[in-house]
């Protein structure tokens, strides 16, 4: 080994294990680590002087749903452009795969979330063929696949909203044991989305079962975030007790001000499972903000059938008047987005057809056409489709830096791959990891050794991947080179779509893919598969 394809030198190394940070180099050949120490004694066709410049593992995306925007916008470059080099995708219950049976059911299900222009080939069936699909694009950065529990029970199911017989968990559960084999790492579930909000603990026990044979995990977005987010937290806690399966439970948070102070406790309720033994950590994004389907803040009862259903449902005036008294409730167990934010703090966006309201919160565009906010939910859900989406000012920005703060806590944007030139959308997702560590820097929340673990090996255990997120020799090159002091978010919810500053350098798989802040044409990422083999392990 005489030379080397690159050589980072004079870095400020911060590893991804938590150990203190050094002065070093790190030497890549093809697409591998090959050295890591002071004064690397071999040349290179490329040196990239990191002198006073933090070199860390990519950071590894635990929570987004790229899978859905991958095939429109191949190069992800919202995403590596903040130094992501690896997406989680198929969280919340979502995966585009597999659709084996009512194919429409699941197009409707998943199509209300793609941006204008923006396609998916459905040329799948099977979660491998799903995976074949995504690979022959060469994304712009690695991809790891959950199988989305609501896709799930489509296929087998279609959306209605009936417990399932033991006969429809049983061909779930074969079909996630497929999947499982085609190269899936985990399933997750989405309780606040039907049909995933159907559910009963059977089911979802069951599933959760099937994962732990093949020693994946399971992420869950819990069936309440607000009022009755313990009594949510504590279903999910079930799952992880009664089937053995680790669990990520994704962007903990408490909505509506309210309950805010409530994740002191679900915090501490965490804490006592783990000391019992029961393996669950959490994610969350640096923002005091959600961002969800506009049609997530109807009852659950109002998509049962589906989508085409939903809006034939709710063209009828005696089902808008329920509708209406129903997001009048001030508790609910069902999540009411409506009644735990306020109107005047859910903002749409990303509305095709009523551009103009892109931006604007409900409450003033109720005010604008001198109707009622249900009415204005309802007739744009009519005209968009049943697309469109919602910002949610509903956090306390002391609830975000406790849970941020967690010792078993990770951090995951909750976005996908887009594009600047389509813009809109959430800030999260341009600019969630130079938020996070500018928000180290400037209130000192965290060591910066602590803030790169939280962004690279932590998420890299959960998953399972064994052999990134860590700069040791043998390991996939996936690295970042930021400036510490510089490193920041541009843009805000009026501006979302601004790159970040401070990323100088993203290598993915051993190749440069940012240099000086600017994007490579070429794409190096990879879908990356679990290889299994099926653990005989005791119930």
């Amino acid at each position: 080994m005489e030379r080397l394809d690159i050589v980072i030198k004079n870095g400020v190394i911060v590893d991804g294990t938590g150990n203190p940070w050094f002065y070093g180099d790190i030497g890549i050949l093809n697409d591998k680590i090959v050295y890591v120490g002071r004064s690397c004694p071999y040349k290179a066709d490329n040196i990239i002087d990191a002198r006073g410049l933090i070199v860390t593992p990519g950071f590894i995306d635990i929570h987004n749903h790229s899978d859905i925007t991958i095939f429109s916008f191949p190069e992800a470059e919202n995403l590596v452009l903040q130094g992501v080099t690896t997406v989680v995708c198929g969280n919340c219950g979502f995966s585009p795969a597999p659709a084996l049976n009512n194919t429409s059911d699941i197009k409707d299900f998943i199509e209300p979330f793609l941006p204008e222009g923006a396609k998916l080939p459905w040329s799948w069936g099977s979660l491998g063929l799903f995976l074949n699909a995504v690979e022959s694009i060469r994304p712009g950065l690695n991809m790891v696949q959950l199988i989305g529990h609501g896709t799930l029970r489509i296929n087998i199911m279609g959306f209605k909203a009936d417990r399932a017989s033991e006969d429809e968990i049983n061909a779930m559960v074969r079909v996630l044991r497929d999947s499982l084999n085609e190269g899936g790492w985990g399933l997750s579930f989405g309780l606040l989305y039907p049909p995933g909000a159907y559910a009963e603990l059977k089911e979802l026990v069951a599933l959760a079962r099937a994962v732990r044979e093949y020693s994946g995990f399971c992420s869950i977005h819990l069936r309440n975030e607000s009022s009755y987010m313990i009594e949510a937290l504590l279903e999910a806690l079930k799952i992880s007790v009664n089937s053995g399966t680790p669990l990520e439970i994704s962007h903990h948070k408490a909505a509506g001000k309210e309950n805010w102070g409530l994740v002191k406790t679900s915090l501490e309720i965490i804490r006592h499972y783990r000391s019992m033994g029961v393996d669950v950590t959490v994610d969350v994004y640096p923002y005091t903000a959600g961002c969800t389907s506009l049609s997530a803040l109807l009852p659950p009862w109002v998509h049962e059938g589906g989508l085409q259903a939903l809006l034939e449902r709710i063209r009828k005036p005696e089902i808008r008047e329920r509708i209406a008294k129903e997001l009048k409730m001030y508790h609910t167990t069902w999540e009411n987005l409506a009644r735990a934010t306020g109107w005047e703090n859910i903002i749409l966006t990303n509305l095709k057809t009523h551009k103009e309201y892109n931006g604007k919160s409900i409450l003033e565009v109720a005010n604008m056409l001198r109707c009622s906010p249900v009415d204005v939910i309802l007739d744009i859900l009519l005209d968009e489709n049943g697309s469109g989406e919602i910002i949610l000012h509903s956090m306390s920005e002391h609830d975000v830096e406790l849970v941020i703060r967690s010792e078993f806590s990770m951090i995951g944007s909750d976005s996908w791959a887009w594009s600047y030139n389509v813009g809109g959308g959430h800030p999260r997702m341009y600019a969630t990891y130079p938020r996070f560590f500018r928000m180290v820097r400037e209130r000192k929340i965290l060591t910066l050794e602590k803030a790169i673990l939280k962004t690279s090996s932590m998420p890299a255990w959960r998953i399972g991947l064994l052999d990134r997120g860590i700069l040791r020799p043998g390991f996939y090159a996936d690295i970042v080179v930021f400036d510490f002091n510089e490193i920041k978010d541009m843009n805000d919810y009026a501006n979302p779509a601004v790159p970040p500053k401070g990323i100088k350098y993203v290598i993915i798989n051993g190749k440069i893919t940012v240099e000086n802040g600017r994007l490579s044409s070429e794409r190096h990422g990879r879908v990356l598969r679990r290889k299994v083999r099926e653990l005989k392990l005791s119930s």
